[in-house]
């Protein structure tokens, strides 16, 4: 004779997780009832009773965002949408904020080199938050203003100065000259007239600056 014993049922506690094919599974409020017992797979112990019925959800992690990269002119971010994302958020050289696009406009930030990392946000119900892409450098340069007032007098040609300009380059008569200061003595010329024009010179390792246009005089 065999004494068979029924295995004691399973309780489930509030807020188990546990996984199902690989994907995590959430004890909470959904539309997906779920329940378990125990099997003995044979022998002397029954199947236990089912547990009480409670329901789940299954979560998924989005995926990191993709192709993350600045244009060169028009200095906007772009990456790959990413399925079931509501929206990303953007860090910049550590200010984060949020975005509903897979673009984002930095003509407006200072000059100078960044750091810019871009992740996508779930629902934080049944889609997680992904990683963040890993940190993309940039460099954001600034075309130099247009040396203003360009003129002449007692044999002194000057111009307003150009902020962040390191040089300032002029073409007399089709000869270029390079000088540090906003002005030039024109004494130091032979007699006669000259074409003249000038530009401010920038560094983009240093002030991040591109050559301003020529302007005549």
């Amino acid at each position: 004779m065999i004494v068979t014993k029924s295995m004691p049922t399973v309780q489930v506690k509030p807020k188990t997780e546990f996984s199902i094919n690989n994907k995590k599974v959430i004890n909470k409020s959904s539309n997906n009832p779920f329940k378990v017992r125990a099997n003995n797979g044979g022998g002397v112990y029954l199947d236990s009773d089912w547990s009480d019925s409670f329901n789940y959800v299954v979560t998924a992690t989005l995926r990191t965002p993709t192709n993350v990269k600045v244009d060169e002119n028009s200095f906007i971010l772009i990456w790959d949408e990413v399925p079931n994302a509501s929206k990303y958020e953007i860090n910049l050289d550590g200010t984060v904020w949020e975005s509903e696009y897979n673009s984002q406009s930095f003509m407006d930030i200072a000059a100078g080199v960044h750091t810019v990392a871009v992740r996508a946000l779930g629902d934080s119900n049944i889609y997680m938050s992904s990683p963040w892409s890993e940190q993309l450098s940039f460099t954001k340069t600034k075309k130099l203003d247009q040396p203003g007032d360009l003129s002449v007098n007692n044999n002194t040609l000057s111009w307003t100065a150009v902020e962040d300009a390191l040089q300032y380059e002029l073409e007399i008569n089709g000869d270029l000259k390079t000088l540090t200061e906003n002005s030039f003595d024109m004494a130091t010329l032979d007699p006669g007239e000259y074409s003249i024009r000038a530009r401010a010179l920038g560094d983009s390792h240093v002030y991040f600056s591109v050559d301003s246009e020529w302007i005549s005089v």
